[in-house]
């Protein structure tokens, strides 16, 4: 199973919760509740059913908006965070670093179990 890679990142949070319940699920509900439980019940069932844990890739995250950072959180959130049956990778520039170690972000950066930092400079 590839992982799943979401390179638009400057979206409203309801195109968020679409575009990653289209990329888990194949399908999208109107309703942002249909949605949570979909992303969330999928996930659950790469996990269970066949023994896959799941890959979701965020691509230009320091463009994200902050709304989008809570909403990974409780998407994130399963059985009281005993379990985290799938892996989240965060890319962005250096300043999203900054962004996650803001106080309205701590809890979240909180739930970030491994942090690798590194800058690429390009030389023309």
């Amino acid at each position: 199973m590839p992982p799943f890679y979401l390179a638009l990142s400057t979206v409203t949070v309801m195109e968020f919760y679409r575009q990653l319940c289209v990329y888990i699920c194949n399908e999208s509900y109107w309703k942002k509740s249909q949605l949570f439980s979909a992303i969330q019940q999928n996930i659950k069932n790469y996990v269970s059913n066949n023994k896959v844990v799941p890959v979701i890739i965020l691509d230009d995250c320091h463009l994200l908006k902050n709304e989008i950072f809570h909403e990974l959180q409780l998407i994130l959130n399963f059985d009281m965070d005993s379990v985290t049956p799938c892996i989240l990778i965060l890319i962005g520039q250096g300043h999203l670093r900054n962004r996650l170690l803001a106080p309205a972000f701590e809890s979240f950066n909180q739930r970030i179990t491994l942090k690798v930092i590194r800058f690429v400079s390009q030389r023309l």
